[in-house]
């Protein structure tokens, strides 16, 4: 063949390999929960950073209830107990409908009563 000398032949084409494959990712150090809870402080630093106070989001952190979002920042001296008396429980339903059924059957005697 005329190209040898130029180089222009290519031996037989080298057969295909897969790539090395990627080195493994090393492990976390910390569970599900923990890195989720890392990242939102993470968001809300830097969400505060644009806009608010540090200061207010320390008291927040501090004094806020996690469970009841929407509701009112409670001062320390609100999370604590109500000083003085407390008032007295209330009457179930099942009391009060057995109080009006008593009161009736006083009502029925007294009418009866009145007859005589």
């Amino acid at each position: 063949n005329f190209l040898e000398p130029l180089g222009l032949v290519e031996a037989m084409p080298k057969r295909w390999r897969p790539p090395d494959p990627t080195p493994p990712k090393p492990r976390m150090d910390k569970t599900a929960a923990e890195y989720v809870a890392e990242m939102k402080e993470q968001e809300e630093a830097e969400r505060l950073k644009k806009k608010g106070s540090t200061k207010l989001a320390q008291f927040e952190k501090e004094y806020g209830d996690p469970d009841n979002a929407t509701g009112a920042i409670k001062t320390p001296s609100e999370l604590m107990n109500a000083a003085g008396p407390t008032a007295p429980p209330k009457k179930k339903k099942k009391e009060k409908k057995k109080e009006k059924k008593k009161d009736k059957k006083k009502d029925k005697k007294k009418k009866k009563e009145k007859k005589k």
